[in-house]
């Protein structure tokens, strides 16, 4: 008899060491995409924070490149009238000091045409005094004034700076002294009269007192700057609107230098006064702004913020709010440092405010940020 053939037995597999052996590979696949979704989503936090961050520092710049051009000009006004002083007090002489001091201004015409750089002189405003406060010499625009004789004749409603002329008086020789910007304020729906407008600064002599006053328009002229995002300024007002800007304060946190001109401090022309701050926005367009004496309204947390922190350090201050429009901006403060006159001590002549669209600080989407 032949045997069978022998059959060979499977061999015996545990169902549970199967199920064992295979449960983790979804577990171990999931977590693969987890972890490098984490990561990608990691590392678009951090370009989103890296990017951010470049945005403010560059604003910081900005803010800080448009304060010093400001303390270089209140400056160089410190420096020049002590050159003044060195001068034969006659007009020939004068209007050669007038004419040598000059530089370029930006010229607005309408939205169709482009600015231009016209050349003006950095001052508008020379006088000599004597130590009784008569007038020895005095030329406006490069012109002989033979208006006023003695500064108990200066008026407000002239533009002339009357409290820095008795100041000065005071003064001890070789000592200085800033004065405030002397313009006539326009309210909103008028146009903008800069015509003689002017900062003035005093310088004391033994036997004279100098008076030398910057051309407002080359304070102005600091608001055509670029800065970030660095579009072209044709018109501030849009610029403004835009949410895209800049405005400088004083030491009394008077706005002295914005693109709405109706919230620049100025002087009542008719009566001579300075034009009330506003107190809350229904004074908009009729009266300029003040941060301290604002009481009420869509400003008021933000000048507050001012107040509080960005006007007590002495370094750049980057925050966001929103303007009277309505348009959210993140802005940058940076102070005008002066080492002259009554600011010697403190040091700090104003404040330079850059305000820059939220839309320009949105986070990236892409999950690289390319910087060139």
């Amino acid at each position: 008899m032949i045997p069978a053939p022998s059959q060979k037995q499977k061999p015996n597999v545990n169902p549970w060491l199967l199920i064992l052996l295979t449960a983790p590979i979804p577990f171990v696949l999931v977590s693969f995409v987890l972890v490098r979704w984490y990561r990608e989503n990691t590392d678009l936090r951090r370009t989103a924070h890296y990017f951010i961050e470049r945005q403010n520092s560059v604003l910081a710049y900005d803010a800080m490149e448009v304060s010093t051009g400001i303390s270089d000009l209140l400056e160089k006004t410190a420096r020049d009238v002590k050159l003044m002083a060195l001068l034969p007090q006659t007009v020939a002489a004068y209007k050669k000091f007038y004419h040598a001091q000059m530089s370029d201004y930006t010229q607005f015409y309408t939205d169709n045409e482009p600015p231009k750089d016209i050349p003006l002189p950095f001052f508008n405003r020379q006088m000599v005094l004597s130590p009784k406060g008569d007038v020895v010499l005095s030329l406006l625009d490069g012109q002989l004034d033979t208006s006023l004789k003695n500064i108990t004749q200066c008026k407000a409603k002239d533009l002339c700076d009357g409290e820095l002329l008795e100041a000065s008086l005071k003064l001890k020789p070789g000592a200085e002294r800033y004065g405030r910007i002397m313009r006539y304020y326009s309210p909103e729906g008028t146009e903008e009269d800069s015509n003689h407008a002017s900062l003035g600064i005093a310088y004391r002599e033994a036997n004279s007192i100098y008076i030398l006053g910057i051309d407002f328009r080359h304070l102005k002229d600091h608001l055509t700057t670029p800065t970030f995002p660095y579009e072209a300024k044709r018109n501030l007002i849009q610029a403004y609107q835009n949410g895209n800007y800049i405005y400088i304060l004083d030491a009394e946190d008077n706005i002295i230098v914005h693109p709405k001109h109706w919230h620049q401090s100025g002087v009542d022309r008719a009566t001579g006064e300075w034009v009330a701050p506003m107190k809350t926005d229904a004074d908009e367009g009729k009266h300029p702004l003040n941060v301290r004496a604002y009481k009420g309204g869509k400003l008021k947390d933000y000048f507050d913020r001012l107040l509080s922190k960005a006007f007590v350090q002495k370094g750049v201050d980057i925050f966001q709010a929103p303007n009277l429009s309505g348009t959210n901006r993140v802005l940058s403060v940076a102070p005008i440092f002066v080492s002259k006159g009554q600011y010697e001590t403190s040091g700090v002549f104003g404040h330079v405010i850059i305000g820059c669209s939220v839309e320009y600080f949105e986070e990236p989407s892409e999950k690289a940020v390319p910087y060139y």
